[in-house]
């Protein structure tokens, strides 16, 4: 018998804004705030682990805990310790622990009132050359804080104004948002005004891999609609032709064309930030050697300075054998998983390659989300098959 359990609303706004305070500390101290946090849902999780009787999933998530325990052996006691939490954490999700309802309620207001942020922060960039940013300062991690300190203080990344709201950075912003512009579309009634407001957002914060993620859920979105094979054949090419032709307009508004030059352009002059995120590919792994990589070398020696993209990182860290697990997980959840689900994981996955997201709270964040979307659609199916072959009373 299926038995509902309910959901906790604390866990699900600490799921929710785990990446929004990213970048604080405890004022007085160097303890960083989502940390703090986990410390405290690892031990809410324990607790209701002990006291849920839905079983964890352990056949879908059994690449994923071979990963983070790899990570722990390979790991300094600290980030063995922030690992074991995640397992928990991650386990204590499955057990249906989150309010989906609210989570995707939230995921859609912060994705529109931080696309309002950015679109003020723009027009006020425009017309008067101020930047106005949204962070605590007071709160802000101190090397975060000179790391991304003219970031904070002008705006201004790679040479132009990139607003990024109560994010840490532009990417991170369409990163999180591109979830909710998802949870928008992806529903029996889908909110395409929302999603058309927030998918202006994420173009006025300038990112590229945003600029990607809102064509590739649109189309996603506009394919999904079609109810039969044969419209979904018949409707590719439509759907492909509209983007390009939406992608063509794009790269001819001054605005957009900058956004769009900054991941195509191939002159030796101009900043392409897909190279500049693979930079270190050629000095590190261009004489790639499979028993070199096998076992990886940890994350303290990982050198420093250097910026690796989270599929660089799991490689030269944790070998090809924490990087399979990994992806064996992401693999198996976009089968198993609703379109929604496939769309968001298969975004992640391929934002791997150009962008970090392997710490240990993007971890928690996007595959907790994911898994908890999951969860949800799952139970949802079962409950609705239990409801539909079970006798009526008239039939006892």
């Amino acid at each position: 018998m299926i038995i509902p359990v309910k959901t906790s609303k604390w866990f699900t706004y600490y799921l929710l804004f785990l990446p929004l305070v990213m970048m604080y500390s405890v004022p007085g101290t160097g303890i960083r705030i989502p940390t703090l946090l986990t410390a405290i849902a690892m031990l809410y999780s324990l607790l209701q682990l002990a006291n849920r009787h839905m079983r964890v999933p352990i056949y879908m998530l059994l690449p994923l805990f071979m990963y983070l325990t790899y990570v722990m052996f390979k790991s300094s006691l600290q980030l063995a310790f922030l690992c074991g939490s995640v397992i928990i954490i991650i386990s204590a999700i499955c057990t249906g622990i989150v309010n989906v309802f609210l989570l995707r309620k939230v995921l859609e207001k912060v994705a529109i009132v931080a696309a309002f942020c950015v679109i003020f922060q723009q027009i006020v960039h425009i017309l008067t050359g101020i930047h106005f940013h949204f962070y605590l300062l007071p709160f802000f991690a101190n090397d975060l804080l000179e790391q991304y300190n003219n970031a904070i203080t002008t705006g201004a990344v790679e040479g132009m104004y990139r607003p990024c709201a109560f994010f840490l950075e532009p990417a991170q912003y369409s990163q999180y948002c591109t979830i909710g512009l998802g949870s928008c579309l992806f529903t029996h009634r889908p909110k395409t005004k929302n999603a058309l407001f927030i998918s202006l957002g994420i173009f006025a914060s300038t990112s590229g891999m945003g600029f990607v993620s809102v064509f590739a859920i649109w189309g996603a979105w506009a394919l999904s609609r079609q109810k039969t094979k044969k419209n979904f054949i018949r409707s590719l090419p439509v759907i492909l032709i509209a983007l390009f032709l939406v992608f063509f307009l794009l790269d001819n508004i001054s605005f957009t064309h900058n956004i769009i030059n900054r991941f195509t352009s191939t002159s030796g002059d101009d900043y392409n930030a897909i190279n500049g995120r693979l930079f270190w590919w050629d000095t590190y792994f261009g004489d790639f050697n499979v028993s070199d990589f096998l076992t990886g070398f940890g994350l303290d020696n990982l050198p420093d300075g250097v910026y690796f993209t989270g599929f660089m990182k799991l490689l030269y860290c944790y070998g090809l054998i924490g990087t399979t697990l990994l992806l064996l997980f992401l693999g198996m959840l976009i089968i198993k998983a609703d379109i929604f689900v496939k769309v968001c994981t298969s975004l992640y996955t391929g934002l791997l390659f150009f962008a970090d997201l392997t710490y240990y709270h993007n971890l928690i964040f996007y595959i907790g989300v994911y898994l908890a979307l999951y969860i949800f659609n799952k139970e949802r199916v079962n409950i609705a098959c239990l409801l539909y072959t079970s006798p009526s009373p008239r039939d006892s």
